[in-house]
């Protein structure tokens, strides 16, 4: 991208900022935001021709590449940054020009059109959030809007994608472009590409799965703050900061005081003891909203260590937040259930185990695991986002998905009582699933279309022969619907 082309992309962004409630309503505006308004009302034509000509000077970005553009303006925003606040806002605004001139960053993300709320500048700021979003990228993965009204959310990371519902988004209801918070796509995202293969596991005993998949949310959610620490230490005013991660709507205190806390502002708290509480208090304790005793929760418990002050300092204004989280718990007992009724798990095995799945796990029960994107992603360079590649990876996907539908149904049917398990539907689901486990470990892209297509079809046609007119509608949904659920948890 030359010069003249992020010149022009300058102009027509600047151009929008001249009728400041229309810019909130535009696509580009929803992923700049209060943050990137702020730039383009601040940064002069002056201004963004130094900023350009400074950067085009310093950096080589000849090749072309995405990464290579992405990871030179990271370090020319750092640069900027060091010598002042307007300076800053000048090395966004080339930042800004460039990803908007490059609408497929921020088109791919979802089913429909839609967009995050400060995706662009999390991009630039934050090194985690730029390869959590290259990888998921390359991987095929995607957030599901569902508009239907009545729709429900889905956590299937197993699928590649999450399902949301349309009122779960900034303006879902009556705005004119769809917005997620840019947190939690990265949440989710951290969600498939680090844990996908364990969801629909047996990983241990019934207990120590309920505590694995409780302590996941935990893991996901620290590298939240990873990504928060690394937005702060650029400047913590910024607006995607209070926008994102204070949540000062729903927890106030719970906001406000890890916003404090990565300030450096309380006195013998830092970010580690916010790993540890979070990660302790998901676990400890009996009843219905906490894992059973068994080794692995000891294990957690034992060596994620948090001190009588840094306990009295955050648990009054984490602890209403951590209650909301004792979902997580009562989703992983019906995980746990559901994973071993026996017509699920036989397509679920036809799998193999996902190793970097594995050792994710492995790696994030220690206590000091994970300090920056290298850490989290076994990595040490980033890829290039390729359209060819995260074409090929959805197509492995669909793959993946129809099994994973499969087994659910199968799941289904055989908790049915007798004739009602129908054992020969049974057997030729299995051979579907056992069709796109090959398809999905040896693709084949020239007949991919074609085969699916003719899969989906036959498994519709299999379930059509149910005797039960209730049954049939509800197995052929889980095809043809795509946030339908047959099995808890959802």
């Amino acid at each position: 991208m030359r010069p003249s082309d992020l010149l022009v992309s300058y102009k027509t962004l600047r151009t929008l900022t001249e009728d400041q409630a229309a810019w909130f309503e535009t696509e580009i505006g929803s992923d700049l935001w209060v943050d990137g308004l702020n730039v383009f009302l601040t940064v002069e034509p002056e201004d963004f021709a130094a900023a350009l000509e400074r950067f085009f000077a310093n950096y080589d970005v000849s090749d072309g590449k995405v990464t290579t553009w992405l990871q030179a303006l990271h370090s020319f925003c750092m640069e900027l940054n060091a010598e002042g606040e307007f300076e800053l806002y000048q090395a966004l605004s080339v930042g800004m020009a460039y990803l908007a001139a490059r609408p497929e960053i921020n088109d791919h993300m979802f089913n429909m059109p839609a967009r995050i709320l400060n995706h662009s500048t999390a991009l630039l700021l934050s090194p985690t959030y730029m390869a959590v979003w290259i990888h998921s990228y390359n991987a095929g993965y995607e957030l599901y809007v569902d508009p239907e009204e009545g729709a429900q959310d889905a956590f299937r990371p197993e699928h590649g994608r999450i399902y949301q519902r349309r009122a779960s988004f900034v303006g879902g209801d009556g705005g004119s472009v769809i917005r997620y918070p840019f947190q939690n796509y990265i949440h989710e995202m951290m969600h498939i590409l680090l844990f996908h293969d364990l969801y629909t596991r047996v990983l241990g005993s019934p207990e120590e799965d309920v505590t694995y998949f409780t302590h996941i949310e935990g893991a996901v959610s620290v590298m939240e703050e990873v990504i928060m620490r690394e937005l702060m230490a650029v400047r913590d005013d910024l607006n995607l900061i209070d926008d994102g991660f204070a949540a000062v709507t729903t927890f106030p205190e719970y906001g406000l005081y890890r916003y404090q806390v990565l300030q450096g502002a309380v006195e013998g708290v830092n970010d580690k003891s916010l790993f540890m509480y979070r990660k302790r208090l998901m676990l400890q304790g009996e009843g219905e909203f906490f894992p059973p005793d068994n080794v692995v929760k000891d294990q957690i418990l034992a060596t994620h260590k948090l001190s009588d002050h840094e306990f009295e300092s955050i648990h009054p204004c984490f602890n209403g937040y951590l209650d909301n989280q004792q979902r997580h718990v009562r989703w992983a007992k019906k995980a746990v259930d559901r994973n071993r009724i026996a017509g699920f798990r036989e397509v679920i095995e036809l799998l193999p185990r996902d190793e970097f799945c594995a050792q994710k796990l492995i790696e994030s029960l220690h206590p000091d695991s994970w300090h920056d994107w290298r850490d989290m992603l076994s990595c040490t360079d980033l890829p290039e986002p390729d359209p060819e590649v995260r074409q090929h990876s959805k197509q492995g996907l669909a793959w993946k998905e129809l099994l994973f539908r499969i087994a659910e149904m199968r799941g289904y049917l055989s908790k049915q009582a007798g004739a009602a398990a129908e054992p020969e539907v049974q057997n030729d689901l299995f051979d579907y699933a056992a069709y796109a486990a090959m398809r999905y470990l040896h693709p084949d892209p020239s007949t991919h279309d074609e085969e699916f297509h003719k899969t989906r079809t036959d498994v519709l046609e299999t379930v059509s022969r149910l005797g039960d007119a209730e049954m049939r509608a509800k197995m052929s949904s889980m095809i043809e619907v795509p946030g339908t659920h047959l099995l808890e948890p959802k």
